[in-house]
C-alpha cells in the first residue's frame, strides 16, 4: 500500500489506518475469547500473541547453541520480517537502463537471461505466495507436514479451541 500510493505521507498514512483497523480485530477477538474462557489474563494473551513463539523458539535453541538474548526474539519477530518485506517490494518495484538506454523493470528482467528463466523467477514467487495463501484459507491443508511431539501433545491438549 505505502509503495502503490504515490505520494509516501498518503500511504503511510493508508499503512497506520489499516494497522489500527488489523489492531482493534484481535482486540475483539480477544475479548471474545477471555469472555468464554474467564482463567485467561489480558497480559498472558498479549504475550503469547506479540512474543509466544519465537519466545518459545529462543528457549529451544538455547538448549543448542548457548545464550540467545531476548533483543534476537524481538528483532526476529518485529523488525526483521518488516524489513525484509519493504525490501522486496522497493527491489519488485525498481527500474533500471537496458543495453539501448530505455528503463525497464527489474522484477521480470533480471540480469538479462531469457525469457523462461525469468517466467521460472516469477513462478516461484507466485508459488510461495500461493504457500502462503492457501495455509491462511484452508489451515488444515498442511496438518500433514506438522511434527509434534508427545510432550507438545499433552502440554497444548489444555490450549485447543473446541
Amino acid at each position: 500500500m505505502w509503495f502503490g500510493v504515490g505520494n509516501a505521507a498518503a500511504g503511510f498514512f493508508g499503512l497506520v489506518i489499516s494497522y489500527a483497523m488489523g489492531i482493534a480485530y484481535v482486540g475483539y477477538l480477544m475479548s471474545k475469547k477471555k469472555q468464554e474462557d474467564q482463567t485467561l489474563t489480558w497480559s498472558d494473551m498479549l504475550f503469547d500473541l506479540t512474543m509466544g513463539n519465537v519466545m518459545k523458539l529462543r528457549e529451544d535453541l538455547v538448549s543448542s547453541v548457548g545464550h540467545i538474548p531476548v533483543a534476537w526474539a524481538f528483532l526476529i519477530r518485529h523488525f526483521i520480517p518488516q524489513v525484509l518485506l519493504i525490501l522486496f517490494f522497493l527491489g519488485a518495484d525498481a527500474t533500471t537502463i537496458d543495453e539501448e538506454g530505455n528503463e525497464v523493470k527489474v522484477f521480470g528482467s533480471y540480469g538479462g537471461y531469457a525469457t523462461t528463466y525469468q517466467v521460472l523467477g516469477i513462478l516461484t514467487v507466485v508459488f510461495a505466495g500461493f504457500l502462503v495463501v492457501s495455509s491462511l484459507v484452508f489451515p488444515n491443508l498442511y496438518e500433514a507436514l506438522e511434527t509434534v511431539d508427545e510432550t507438545e501433545k499433552s502440554i497444548d491438549k489444555n490450549n485447543i479451541d473446541e
